[in-house]
């Protein structure tokens, strides 16, 4: 029981780390470039899973629950692949333009 609970405040540990590096990161991201659609939802989308792990490792989450985190998960990476979709497809007609 003690080893179980140790590994899982490492985890809890590890994981709050890793998104303090992910907060910092963002702000100074967001610093240099105040509008990007893309770094806002890559960012919102890295914090709802890493919400998602950390509860699963601490409670028991109802099946109900983890079905609505992987459908906000899944919607978070398709709205941060269509912002990166637009900003290839700005990048192309861009270049078009100059050639």
């Amino acid at each position: 029981m003690a080893a179980h609970l140790s590994r899982t405040l490492l985890d809890a540990a590890g994981l709050l780390a890793l998104l303090a590096v992910y907060a910092v990161s963002l702000r100074r991201i967001l610093g240099n470039n105040r509008a990007s659609l893309l770094v806002e939802w890559g960012f919102m989308t890295l914090s709802v899973f890493a919400a998602m792990q950390f509860l699963n490792r601490l409670v028991i989450v109802p099946v109900w629950l983890f079905g609505v985190w992987l459908v906000v998960v899944l919607f978070h990476c398709f709205a941060t692949l269509s912002f990166l979709l637009q900003r290839v497809v700005r990048a192309v007609r861009q270049r078009g333009r100059a050639n």
